[in-house]
């Protein structure tokens, strides 16, 4: 099964990997909350290598030697614009301090083709680490593939996210190039968690006695991580399969305030959608505004995946119909978990998938409650207050 259920859990989690509004705070609680302070192992970035390294020595290693170069992974990143970057960096070092490994990054930059990357990933090699990591700028282009294949050779390799085309293509003994061990780092399906979130969002709906098939709005932030096309397609298609009539998507790039004045226009202007979706922190933090300001006016259900786990609690408490954590560090975490074990000579599979934990409302949930308990207490927060 790759979704956890979470129902009414009272685990109080840390949040990670908002992209606007906010992501500072959750950078601070990503270091804090790991039980490690990544920043003394950080050493001071080196401009002619492009990368930062986080170094200490496992203290269990079965290596023959102490020396952290003995004990180095390499990360390779795709582009990110600085806010993400920092928020996957920040995550990379805290996985690095707990594994008590040797972590070097380096990353295009903006300016860069992504073709560069199978240049950073063959001077990565040439470090001699006990891993490369490898975040694909491109996994069609077929240098990287090239570079990664006879990287594998002499060290494993982890790719997130995504295959490369040029491995999964036969070829030739004379055209295929030698390959070691390349594994590989990846999400499950979204269909499974899309199918929970449309069925507690419907549940919802009709113990709010809303025609959950009259439509919904799926909300999809266009600057997010290389998942969320596939996150809304599979919301869509649940939706579909559901009986909902019409599917409409509001898209907007990253400004949480675009989310709100797109969905609070189409709310108003159309009263027949009775669900929302969102599919990623930005979108889940704008369908949450909009729920405080319309929901008693202009009822409907909201639902969808984030990374900000503490909308899990929301979601428990009847905010929220139903939450599916996503976050796209846990996988470069995982990786350099994984590649710590292969350091220390334990056996990995060649796929590893990561589950999504999914947070249920209760079962009689209905439309959230909380605009409607502060109101009657002549209490309403800041927040909840409409614009």
């Amino acid at each position: 099964m790759s979704v956890r259920f979470c129902k009414h859990d009272a685990r109080d989690r840390n949040a990670l990997g908002r992209r606007s509004a906010g992501a500072f705070a959750i950078l601070l609680a990503t270091t804090l909350g790991s039980g490690c302070d990544a920043d003394p192992f950080t050493l001071p970035e080196r401009e002619e290598l492009k990368v930062e390294s986080t170094t200490v020595v496992r203290p269990d290693s079965t290596s023959s030697t102490s020396s952290p170069e003995a004990r180095s992974i390499e990360l390779v990143m795709d582009r990110h614009d600085p806010e993400e970057s920092e928020i996957v960096r920040a995550a990379a070092r805290t996985q690095a301090g707990r594994e008590r490994v040797r972590l070097r990054i380096s990353a295009l930059e903006n300016s860069d083709l992504s073709s560069h990357q199978a240049e950073l990933v063959r001077q990565a090699a040439e470090r001699k680490p006990v891993a490369v990591i490898v975040e694909p700028a491109d996994p069609s282009d077929p240098r990287l593939a090239q570079v990664v294949a006879e990287t594998s050779v002499i060290t494993p390799v982890f790719v997130l996210y995504r295959p490369l085309d040029g491995l999964k293509k036969e070829g030739s003994a004379a055209t295929k190039p030698a390959r070691g061990r390349v594994i590989m780092i990846v999400p499950p399906s979204f269909t499974e968690s899309a199918g929970q979130l449309v069925a507690s969002a419907i549940r919802n709906a009709k113990n709010a006695s809303l025609d959950p098939t009259a439509g919904a709005i799926v909300v999809v932030n266009t600057v997010s991580d290389p998942f969320v096309d596939e996150r809304a397609r599979a919301i869509r298609d649940q939706l579909k399969r559901a009986g909902v009539k019409e599917v409409n998507e509001i898209r907007f790039a990253s400004r949480v305030e675009d989310c709100v004045r797109q969905l609070t226009e189409r709310l108003k202007k159309d009263p027949k959608p009775t669900l929302v979706f969102g599919v990623d922190s930005p979108s889940m933090s704008g369908c949450r505004e909009v729920s405080n300001q319309l929901v008693e006016e202009r009822p409907f259900i909201t639902a969808g995946y984030s990374a900000d786990e503490q909308l899990g609690m929301t979601a428990r408490s009847g905010d929220l119909a139903a939450v599916a954590d996503f976050m796209p560090t846990r996988l470069v975490r995982k990786a350099i978990a994984m590649a710590a074990e292969v350091a220390d000579g334990k056996a990995v599979p060649d796929t590893i998938e990561l589950a999504i934990v999914f947070h249920d409302s209760p079962s009689s949930t209905g439309i959230p409650r909380t605009q409607s308990f502060y109101k009657s207490r002549g209490n309403l927060p800041t927040s909840l207050e409409k614009k």
